[in-house]
């Protein structure tokens, strides 16, 4: 049987889970998925999604997103609505960084 070395976190550091917890009306998740239509073109569906409550913030469909479009889409849902603190996404390269960090407009 295996023992597990259990130590007692820092006070000054806390877990993922209670980030989350703690900052999850700040938090909006964005992503692609795509689509395809009877005649097999592909289009890209973006979503922006609110962590707390999961409501979809804004979304937009076009047939060749590039990280202008993309920044631009997110500027759209910040018109609309209160400005996140944090924006989540995944490491595509539609986003920019492919291995580097991206200097704001």
């Amino acid at each position: 049987m295996t023992k597990r070395n259990l130590k007692p976190r820092d006070m000054d550091t806390q877990s993922w889970r209670t980030f989350l917890k703690n900052q999850a009306k700040g938090i909006w998740c964005c992503d692609f998925f795509t689509n395809y239509t009877i005649n097999f073109a592909c289009y890209y569906v973006f979503v922006i999604m609110q962590l707390d409550t999961r409501k979809v913030v804004h979304f937009n469909v076009t047939n060749s997103p590039s990280l202008d479009w993309v920044k631009q889409q997110i500027r759209n849902a910040c018109m609309d609505n209160e400005t996140p603190r944090f924006l989540i996404h995944d490491n595509d390269g539609i986003f920019g960084q492919m291995l580097q960090p991206i200097l704001s407009d």
